[in-house]
C-alpha cells in the first residue's frame, strides 16, 4: 500500500534523461537520508536497490508551466546545485499538491538539520535528526499562529474600513438629500423667472410697437410741418392739417379714444345716425371732422382745468402693458397741437359760419398785429416747442420705460442662465454622487456577504434570518441607485464636486482589495501550515516517537 506520510511514495510518470518519454516510475521520499528514490517496479524489500535517486536538502520544487492541457498535470524537482532535475507527471491535482508539500517538507528537513549541525555544532545522528523534525514542528506552529494573526489584523482592517465607508455613505446621503432639495428649490426659481421673463417680453413687444408708433407719428406731424409745396399756406392750416392727419391715424389705430370722446361731447342722436353720415356729400363730412375738432379742443381745455402735469406724467409699470393694448398717441399729438396753436379752433368756427377762406382771415389777423418775419420765427419756435414738448411728455417717457424693461429683460434672462448653470452643475453633482454612492455600496454589501459585521450590527443565527435582516438593512438604510439610468464602471464619471470623498473612498476600498488578496494569501498559508504539521507530526510520533 502507498504511504500518504512524510514517507510518502506512489506510482509517477518521470521524464527519461536521454529519451524525451515518459515512463511509469514508483517514487519514494526518504526523510531519514533527505532523498528521493525512484524504481522501475514497486520494491518489495526494504534492500531493493533503486533506479535512481535526488538530493532533496534545500531543492526547488515547482509546477510545470510549459503545458497547456488542463488534465495534465506536471512538476519538476531540482537540486541545491542546479545539477539534476527530475521532471514528474501525476493523474490529480491533489496527487500533485501532496508530493509537492512532502517534498518541500524533507527539504525544509534537510535545511534545518544543516544548520543545526553547523551552529550548534552537534553530531549528525538520530538525536540531531529528532531535534530537527521538533525544530520543524516549532517552525510550523510559528507560521500557523503568524498566519492567524495576520488573518486576525485583516478581520480588524476590514471592519475598520467598512464603518469608514458606512460612515462616508450616509455623508453622501445627507448631501445628496441637500442636493435634492436644493434642486427644488432652483426648479421652482428657474420657472419664476421664466414666468417674468415671459411677461416681460411681452411689455417689451408692447413698448416697441408703442415707440415705434409714436416714431412715425412724430415723422409724419414733421413732414406736414415741413411740407412747402404751397407758400401760401399758413402754419396754423398745417397744424389743422396735422391734427386731421393725426385723426386719420386714429381711425387705423383700434383704440380709438378720439372717436369715442367726441362721441361721449355729442348729442345721443348723432350715434344713431352714424351710418347715415357715412353716405352724405363732402360738406357732411367736412362738418363731422370739425366737430371732432371742437371736441378734442374741449378735452384740452378740461385737462387743463384739473390738471395738466399730471395727466400727461402718468406712471406706469411693465406689469401694466401685458395687455394687448397701446397708447393713443394721435390723440396726446393732437391735444399738444391745438394746445400750442389755439387759431385752429378760431379757424374752423369761422369756416363753419362764413365759408370763406380761413388763410386770408388768418393773414390779416397777423399782419394787424406783427410783421411777417416776426411771425415766422415765433412759428418755427412754436413748432420746435410742440415737438419738445411731445418728445418729453409722451415719447421719452415712452422711451425710457422700454429700456428699464429691456435691462429688467436682461437681467431676469442672466438670473435664468445662471440658475439653469447651477441647476446643470447640481444635476452632474447628484451623477458623481450617485455614482460614488453606487460604488460604496457595492463594496458595502461584498463586505455584508463576507461576514464583516458593522458597530450596530449582530450575527444571525438563521441563515434565513440573516437574510431577512440583511434585506430589511438594505432597505432601510442602504443608498438605492435610480432605477432608469445604467452606471458601471464602464462608465465612470469623473468626480469633481465630492473629490476628496471619493479619493478616500476610493483608496478604502482599494485598500480592501489588498486585504483580499493577503487574506486569501494567509489563509492558504495557513492551511497549508496546518496541514504540513499534522503530517510531519503524524510521521513524528508514528516514526520517530515509537522507535524511541
Amino acid at each position: 500500500m502507498d504511504s500518504t506520510g512524510l514517507d510518502k511514495s506512489g506510482w509517477v510518470n518521470k521524464k527519461a534523461q536521454v529519451m524525451p518519454s515518459w515512463n511509469p516510475r514508483y517514487l519514494m521520499a526518504d526523510p531519514r537520508e533527505l532523498r528521493l528514490k525512484y524504481f522501475k517496479e514497486r520494491p518489495t524489500d526494504i534492500d531493493t536497490k533503486e533506479r535512481g535517486e535526488l538530493k532533496l536538502a534545500n531543492c526547488t520544487v515547482s509546477v510545470d508551466q510549459t503545458t497547456n492541457d488542463e488534465d495534465i498535470y506536471r512538476f519538476l524537482i531540482t537540486t541545491a546545485d542546479h545539477r539534476k532535475t527530475f521532471h514528474l507527471e501525476v493523474e490529480t491535482q491533489y496527487e500533485m499538491q501532496e508530493w509537492i508539500r512532502v517534498i518541500r517538507l524533507v527539504s525544509d528537513l534537510g535545511v534545518t538539520k544543516s544548520s543545526i549541525v553547523e551552529e550548534q555544532k552537534r553530531p549528525d545522528n538520530d538525536d540531531t535528526f529528532k531535534f530537527s523534525v521538533e525544530t520543524l514542528l516549532t517552525r510550523l506552529d510559528t507560521q500557523s499562529t503568524e498566519a492567524r494573526r495576520s488573518l486576525d489584523r485583516i478581520a480588524k482592517q476590514k471592519w475598520k474600513a467598512k464603518c469608514r465607508l458606512i460612515e462616508l455613505r450616509d455623508e453622501m446621503e445627507e448631501k445628496h438629500r441637500k442636493l435634492r432639495t436644493k434642486q427644488q428649490e432652483m426648479k421652482a426659481q428657474e420657472k419664476s423667472y421664466r414666468e417674468d421673463l415671459s411677461q416681460l417680453n411681452q411689455a417689451l413687444y408692447v413698448l416697441q410697437q408703442q415707440v415705434r408708433r409714436s416714431n412715425d407719428i412724430q415723422q409724419q406731424v414733421v413732414e406736414t410741418f415741413g411740407n412747402n409745396q404751397h407758400p401760401n399756406t399758413s402754419i396754423v392750416d398745417k397744424a389743422k392739417d396735422a391734427v386731421d392727419l393725426c385723426r386719420t391715424l386714429l381711425l387705423n389705430n383700434p383704440n380709438k379714444r378720439l372717436l369715442t370722446t367726441a362721441a361721449k361731447s355729442q348729442p345721443t342722436h348723432h350715434e344713431s345716425d352714424e351710418k347715415e353720415k357715412a353716405a352724405k356729400d363732402e360738406d357732411d363730412e367736412e362738418e363731422e371732422e370739425t366737430e371732432a375738432v371742437h371736441a378734442v379742443a374741449s378735452q384740452v381745455r378740461k385737462s387743463k382745468s384739473k390738471g395738466k402735469s399730471k395727466k400727461k406724467n402718468r406712471a406706469r409699470s411693465y406689469s401694466d402693458l401685458t395687455v394687448s393694448k397701446s397708447d393713443v398717441f394721435e390723440d396726446e399729438m393732437s391735444k399738444i397741437i391745438m394746445d400750442t396753436f389755439p387759431q385752429i379752433l378760431a379757424a374752423s368756427t369761422t369756416a363753419t359760419g362764413t365759408g370763406t377762406n380761413d388763410n386770408n382771415n388768418a393773414d390779416t389777423d397777423t399782419d394787424t398785429q406783427k410783421n411777417q418775419y416776426e411771425q415766422q420765427n415765433e412759428d418755427v419756435i412754436k413748432i420746435f416747442e410742440l415737438y419738445h414738448r411731445y418728445y418729453v411728455e409722451v415719447h421719452l417717457p415712452r422711451e425710457m420705460e422700454l429700456r428699464k424693461v429691456r435691462t429688467k429683460c436682461e437681467q431676469k434672462y442672466n438670473s435664468l442662465r445662471y440658475v439653469s448653470n447651477k441647476k446643470e452643475l447640481a444635476r452632474r453633482e447628484e451623477d458623481e454622487i450617485d455614482w460614488v454612492m453606487m460604488e460604496m455600496k457595492r463594496a458595502i454589501d461584498r463586505l455584508n456577504k463576507e461576514g464583516v459585521l458593522a458597530p450596530d450590527e449582530k450575527p444571525s443565527k438563521h441563515k434565513k434570518a440573516h437574510k431577512k435582516h440583511e434585506a430589511e438593512n438594505t432597505e432601510a438604510n442602504h443608498y438605492k441607485p435610480p432605477q432608469n439610468v445604467h452606471r458601471d464602471s464602464s462608465t465612470m464619471i469623473p468626480v469633481l464636486a465630492h473629490r476628496s470623498t471619493w479619493s478616500e473612498a476610493s483608496d478604502t476600498i482599494f485598500q480592501l482589495n489588498v486585504a483580499r488578496q493577503q487574506q486569501y494569501q494567509a489563509t492558504k498559508d495557513l492551511e497549508e501550515s496546518l496541514k504540513s504539521r499534522e503530517l510531519v507530526k503524524s510521521w513524528y510520533e508514528e516514526k520517530i516517537v515509537a522507535e524511541y
